[in-house]
């Protein structure tokens, strides 16, 4: 714990305004770097094609819901196909007329996105493309920013995100957090309020740490209760484990750092880890 003027600070509210931002993902390197930073893009090249594309065609599907109509007509691995379709009202018929207009593909694989015949549902569609592939927008520096704190035992003080408590050993973090946001292009700030080591500080902390877990932990028993889920992939299941290591850390760290009685929790924890290991040996 950090003592300032007499004061002990157990760790640090954290929250930001990130808005018009638009910056390629090359420049958020070097701010990430500046501030001392590092973020690894999980997406491999193809997945991060086909999340792209896949977010422009809903874009411009939305935006034009009365002009055009973007109708998929096969998904394979490599071939996404979709329709390009022209409605038109015959007022004197009291009838609506559509035209498959164009066939878009698009191949994940390579990147390549090719149409028949032009379209402008196909223009608007590839702008966008192109252009999620190589920037970042205000909501993509935010779930950027989360997960570089997510690294930094952070405990959500608002369920629905928004602010953040930090322990007074991540104090460094905090300055490069708010080091990366002031630099950001836009309309950005970052604000750290420092937290004073007092009973009613930590309830707060802890009642938010609690219901996080609790909230966590009851999405996880309703997925092992869930008939539909125990289809899924035993890749899925080995990912809840580490989900679990990640949780079991998180109690182990507020249990030393900061007295948490958490001792129940982390009982209800092991029973679940063991449920998902009995689904992957079958």
């Amino acid at each position: 714990m950090v003592a300032t003027s007499g004061l002990v600070i157990i760790g640090f509210f954290v929250w930001w305004a990130i808005r018009e931002v638009k910056i390629s993902k090359t420049e958020f390197k070097t701010l990430l770097k500046q501030a001392g930073l590092s973020f690894t893009f999980d997406q491999e090249d193809t997945a991060l094609r086909r999340t792209s594309f896949l977010k422009a065609v809903r874009e411009v599907k939305a935006k034009n819901r009365k002009k055009f109509l973007i109708r998929k007509i096969s998904k394979e691995k490599d071939c996404y196909v979709f329709g390009l379709v022209d409605e038109s009202i015959d007022k004197k018929g009291r009838d609506l007329k559509y035209n498959h207009s164009a066939t878009m593909i698009f191949n994940p694989e390579t990147g390549e996105l090719i149409t028949d015949f032009p379209h402008r549902a196909f223009d608007e569609i590839k702008a966008l493309y192109e252009d999620y592939k190589e920037n970042m927008n205000s909501d993509d520096v935010r779930d950027a920013v989360i997960k570089i704190i997510s690294e930094f035992h952070r405990v959500n003080v608002r369920q629905r995100g928004g602010i953040y408590f930090l322990p007074a050993k991540h104090e460094t973090d905090v300055e490069k957090i708010e080091k990366l946001v002031d630099s950001l292009p836009g309309d950005c700030s970052c604000s750290v309020a420092p937290q004073v080591d007092t009973e009613r500080t930590k309830r707060s902390i802890y009642k938010a740490f609690i219901e996080g877990l609790k909230t966590k932990m009851t999405t996880f028993r309703e997925e092992l209760d869930d008939p539909t889920f125990g289809a899924v992939k035993k890749k899925t299941w080995e990912h809840r484990l580490d989900q679990f290591k990640a949780l079991k850390q998180e109690i182990e760290f507020y249990k030393d750092a900061m007295a948490f009685q958490v001792d129940d929790l982390s009982t209800e924890l092991e029973a679940l880890r063991g449920d998902v290991q009995k689904r992957i040996l079958g």
